[in-house]
């Protein structure tokens, strides 16, 4: 991957941004279902939100790490404490992993209970053969997983105002948007 680039491409930075605005409305959909009684439309909808953010987080993310691969990207942050360093390569693999494993988990979640999801007016292909026993225990990983996430992209969060302000390695600047 090219690096020594002073910041991110405005085209990483989107995505970036974009994957954030998707997952607030993931985690807004499928917790904001329990306000709806089982079997109402609006429980429906809101868990066929979540399905379809879940698939625009995992294109999302081909994106990124396609852009990641072809760009001239910042190195990675070499001053401060060694634990930082590795914490924050660990950080962004785990997040990388996260974003790609929740959504393919959830489709197979999907595929395995024998429902069809249309998008657009396309039909979205099942993974797997329907297995409602399947289909339960991908749910119960998809949801620890789920509650995983929480801490992961809230320390995601916490490190980087750590880089910010504390460190001082204006991190910031490294996202913020370029004319060009």
């Amino acid at each position: 991957m090219p690096q020594n680039a002073s910041h991110y491409p405005n085209a990483l930075i989107i995505l970036h941004w974009l994957t954030f605005i998707l997952i607030v409305l993931s985690y807004a959909s499928i917790e904001g279902r329990e306000f709806f009684e089982r079997g109402t439309d609006m429980r429906d909808n809101a868990k066929y939100i979540h399905f379809v953010v879940g698939l625009s987080i995992l294109l999302t993310t081909f994106a990124r790490i396609m852009f990641r691969l072809t760009s001239i990207v910042p190195g990675a942050l070499s001053s401060g404490p060694q634990w930082v360093i590795k914490a924050t390569k660990l950080g962004h693999s785990l997040i990388y992993l996260f974003l790609l494993v929740m959504p393919i988990l959830g489709w197979l979640i999907i595929s395995a209970e024998g429902k069809s999801v249309d998008i657009f007016g396309m039909t979205v292909p099942s993974l797997i053969a329907q297995d409602p026993e399947l289909g339960k225990t991908l749910e119960e990983i998809h949801e620890t997983i789920g509650k995983f996430g929480y801490a992961l992209l809230g320390g995601h969060m916490l490190m980087a105002l750590y880089h910010q302000y504390v460190l001082k390695q204006q991190l910031f600047n490294r996202m913020k948007i370029t004319r060009r």
